[in-house]
């Protein structure tokens, strides 16, 4: 099959290797190959979410058919439900392998008689083929299927409409086949009643990736992935000479990134085994690729679309809503037998920590840490899952400590498995898919699960193995992984270590892993991250983190316009806030709203301005929170729960918090002087001078 594209009423053109499709935009697909269909059909798209490239969901084409001449017969209105539409680009096999037309068509005529004698009446497809959990991808030339089709799999409900008479997908036989390029279709096709309009009706085919060179859904299978798309963009560099994790590498991130530079491979670290990979998050370019977007409010808008709760308005809407639930639906993590992080397995003496290169970051770090591992832990009584971020300091060859700080779920779980004098197994999993490894620091409910979260992010569902030695679940695609448990009521002093904050923590008590497994790919990566007073590297994490879960707070805080998290304020510490104010006292009433807001609990300053004001420009805030606000009126000082990390409350995980009030005064707050008006400039005046401007030589 070949694919053109059709934009408007421009010349048909071959598809780019991304599009950005939009209303309105028309794709002209010709089938040439097939003995059952030799004329094109051509759709117009009605509706496109926000106009991502990708989008999922049900979509509403207009369908025309065209006669040899290109002119349209028949429109026909076809509603298709698929998740992660992407134009990608179709290989091409080398000239040996490329067939005539004529032998083309013989295969296609002798396959689909093999498979019509050969497939059950009532043959499914298989589970992990259904669209709940991949999705068609329309691909250039191969993934928009025009097969004769009445009837669909059970498991895939179709919807075609005829002249208001509804055809549903239901138990028709299904036949798969591996292409040349490793792709494996699944062919839907029909007996008896057929669509009766046009040579075949429309069908769409489901593709899987199995290894070949057709196009993935998400970017990203693991680390690797993720590290050979930053040096084809240009975003890493290799450093091939031997550099010492102890303090050595510490150094090298901490000026590359104040001076904005790329992500870093130390390929012969002076310890451990492997190499190490570091700022993979340092700036927002790197992390929206990371997440595979070109923008992080993109998956904001994502959610922001998901939480909205207005009833659905006739079909069109309802298949909307089916679309979110559909999304829903193939979000949950996927368990497969076999998994690249157990291809080498070390138990009992021998496993060594010493194999990775972790690193000490400060000169008055306690000893070597392990920065970016994931630990997997499970509720002893509910068996909920928890995947968190925390630091690990290794005490020995296999022990870890884990720094469980009062907040976090894995505390939780650990002191009901003391309470039930029990030991609890732990997982940690080092080097995950950059969205895996985002998800376990994202700030979510204690009740969503964050693999359930990192599958919304991906868009299809992540694969997970069973460990060997615990009873817990680990990412198939993780570097290292390492199996244990920890004693009821062992305890070994933690820290001091050089956090985020800039400052160093003390030290203090925290619970002990013993490692008894340890797993890893044959030539794995080692992930880490370096902290230090801002900026470093974590602004990446902390921005998405911002822009992801702002459509999340509108929902809880609908007065919200917008909020930034400030690097400076280590994201925890500051939020400025801007509100449509409507009411006496309306910013006190947002600040109290946010400090009961989960982990917005914990900020230590609020300051709410206008909605005009851009709270991303600290210029403009600044000058709203100096020149607004009566600060024996305008300033709400109360206590509350601060951070485990704060060093400046005095009493440790609760302190003052104050929120400021730089919004504009109302007569109903007692304002009784009438709010000056803020000077700017006429547009015409402006106007003027941007036409001029070169006139006067001012640069």
């Amino acid at each position: 099959m070949n694919a053109l594209v059709r934009v408007g009423n421009g010349a048909a053109r071959a598809a780019p290797a991304e599009m950005r499709l939009r209303a309105g935009n028309v794709l002209h697909l010709t089938r040439a190959a097939s003995v059952q269909f030799h004329q094109p059909i051509m759709f117009r798209l009605i509706r496109v979410k926000d106009d991502w490239t990708t989008f999922d969901g049900w979509a509403w084409l207009d369908g025309y058919q065209l006669d040899t001449k290109g002119n349209a017969v028949a429109r026909r209105s076809v509603f298709v439900q698929w998740a992660g539409l992407r134009v990608v680009p179709q290989p091409r096999p080398a000239h040996s392998e490329r067939a005539t037309r004529s032998e083309r068509a013989t295969r296609s005529e002798r396959a689909t008689r093999s498979e019509r004698d050969a497939c059950p009446e009532r043959a499914a497809v298989p589970a992990e083929l259904a669209p709940a959990s991949l999705g068609p991808a329309l691909m250039s030339g191969d993934a928009v299927g025009l097969s004769p089709m009445r009837r669909c799999p059970a498991n895939w409900i179709s919807r075609y409409r005829r002249r208001g008479v509804d055809h549903r997908g239901g138990g028709g036989p299904a036949s798969v086949r591996t292409g040349w390029d490793g792709v494996q279709e699944v062919d839907h096709r029909g007996d008896g009643d057929r669509l009766p309009w046009g040579p075949g009706g429309v069908g769409l085919r489901l593709v899987r990736d199995t290894g070949g060179m057709a196009a993935r859904g998400f970017p990203y299978t693991d680390l690797k992935d993720f590290l050979k798309t930053l040096e084809r963009e240009g975003e890493l560099r290799r450093v091939s000479v031997p550099v010492d994790p102890t303090l050595e590498i510490s150094e090298i991130v901490t000026r590359t990134v104040r001076a904005g530079g790329p992500a870093l491979l130390f390929e012969r670290p002076t310890r451990g085994e492997m190499p190490v990979a570091v700022n993979l998050f340092g700036t927002e370019k790197r992390m929206a690729m990371a997440l595979g977007v070109e923008s992080l409010d993109e998956i904001g808008n994502r959610i922001g679309e998901m939480l909205k709760p207005e009833l659905p308005i006739g079909f069109s809407g309802m298949m909307g809503g089916l679309g979110k639930v559909m999304q829903l639906k193939s979000m949950p993590p996927k368990k497969v037998r076999t998994a690249p992080c157990q291809q080498v397995v070390y138990r009992g003496d021998d496993v060594d920590l010493n194999r990775l290169p972790g690193l000490q970051v400060w000169p008055g770090d306690g000893g070597i840490f392990h920065n970016f591992g994931l630990t997997h832990t499970k509720h002893p009584e509910t068996g909920k899952r928890n995947l968190g971020l925390y630091r690990l300091q290794q005490h020995s060859h296999n022990t870890l400590g884990m720094h469980w700080q009062i907040h976090k779920n894995s505390t939780a779980h650990h002191a009901v498995a003391e309470r039930l004098g029990q030991r609890l197994p732990v997982a940690i999993a080092i080097g995950c898919d950059p969205v895996v490894s985002y998800a376990s620091s994202a700030p979510l409910p204690a009740d969503i699960d964050e693999y359930l979260f990192a599958g919304f992010l991906r868009g299809e569902r992540v694969e997970m193995v069973d460990c060997l030695t615990v009873p817990l679940q680990v990412p198939a695609h993780a570097q290292v992984v390492l199996e244990g448990y920890i004693e009821p009521g062992e305890r070994l002093p933690e820290g001091p270590f050089g956090d985020h904050t800039g400052f160093y923590t003390p030290v203090e008590p925290f619970p002990v892993m013993h490692v008894e497994t340890m797993t890893m790919q044959r030539d794995p990566v080692y992930h880490s991250i370096v902290t230090s007073k801002p900026p470093q590297e974590d602004h990446g994490l902390g921005k998405a983190t911002e822009r992801i879960f702002a459509p999340l707070l509108r929902f809880l805080i609908p007065d919200i316009v917008d909020y930034n998290l400030p690097s400076a304020g280590v994201f925890h510490n500051c939020a400025i806030v801007s509100i449509r104010k409507r009411y006496p006292k309306h910013a006190q009433k947002v600040m109290n709203a946010i400090w009961g807001a989960h982990m917005m609990s914990l900020t230590k300053l609020i300051v709410i301005v206008d909605e005009d004001c851009d709270v991303h420009d600290y210029q403009e805030v600044a000058f709203r929170a100096f020149g607004n606000v009566d600060y024996s009126r305008d300033l709400l000082l109360t206590e509350g729960p601060v951070d485990h990390l704060d060093h400046a409350s005095y009493q440790q995980f609760w302190g003052g918090k104050a929120g400021v009030d730089a919004t504009r005064k109302l007569p109903t707050e007692g304002y009784t002087r009438g709010w000056p008006e803020e000077m700017t400039m006429s547009p015409e005046v402006v106007a003027l001078v941007d036409k001029r401007w070169k006139e006067y030589g001012v640069r």
